[in-house]
């Protein structure tokens, strides 16, 4: 028998939660490696997204909510939850 090579994309399981409640915001998994933050009416916070080498790059919805705000890379989720907290 011989392997076929595939070009499509890896899905992976997800074993932990896919919701957080913490400190006011809902954390959302809504990828294997990208979380949407959001305020508990509904309205986006901001992104994180975790990066091969395991660090966390945190995104924040400008004021006028048109785009995003890159705020830089965390060693750590709760890390860079907390940046995007503060703001």
């Amino acid at each position: 028998m011989t392997a076929v090579a595939s070009s499509a994309p890896m899905l992976h399981l997800h074993l932990g939660p896919t919701t957080i409640e913490r400190r006011g915001l809902r954390c959302v998994r809504i990828t294997d490696r990208r979380w949407r933050v959001t305020q508990p009416g509904g309205a986006i916070v901001g992104y994180l997204d975790e990066r091969d080498s395991g660090s966390w790059v945190v995104a924040r919805m400008t004021p006028d909510r048109r785009s995003f705000m890159e705020l830089g890379s965390h060693p750590s989720f709760d890390d860079a939850f907390d940046s995007l907290r503060r703001g």
